[in-house]
């Protein structure tokens, strides 16, 4: 009896370990001079989405209540910049307008359109508006 519940601790032991470096690695990894806006610390594993709870915006509200209209969050392992000011959102976007309108470049994506060649996962650019045009 005693026998199985230490092979069990191993089994334990030996499947958590990995799992435990990876993400203390990983936590080493991260540039400590980022200049990020402040935030609220995240879990290791969902980051932030616990403060979220559907599609409630008060929320959203909350935080930048207490961080500000500037809010730096990790929606599971993706940094996340979450503006909540007018003002602030209308200067980001005029001056990040490519970033921000631009969809991420995804493996499976780029597997089904050609390396990103069609009109539906293209970035924006200028391919992208002449083929819009086509």
């Amino acid at each position: 009896m005693i026998e199985t519940y230490n092979a069990m601790a191993l089994l334990i032991i030996l499947l958590f370990l990995p799992i435990f470096l990876f993400f203390l690695l990983q936590r080493q990894k991260t540039p400590k001079s980022t200049h990020l806006p402040p935030g609220p610390r995240g879990l290791p594993l969902i980051g932030n989405l616990h403060h979220f709870d559907g599609s409630n915006p008060k929320n959203a509200w909350r935080l930048s209540q207490k961080y500000g209209p500037f809010i730096s969050l990790r929606l599971g392992s993706v940094p996340t910049i979450l503006v909540s000011s007018a003002k602030m959102a209308k200067e980001v976007l005029q001056t990040h307008y490519m970033v921000c309108c631009s969809r991420p470049a995804l493996l499976g994506q780029q597997t089904l359109s050609y390396n990103g060649l069609d009109l539906a996962f293209s970035p924006y650019y200028d391919y992208w508006r002449e083929m819009r045009k086509l």
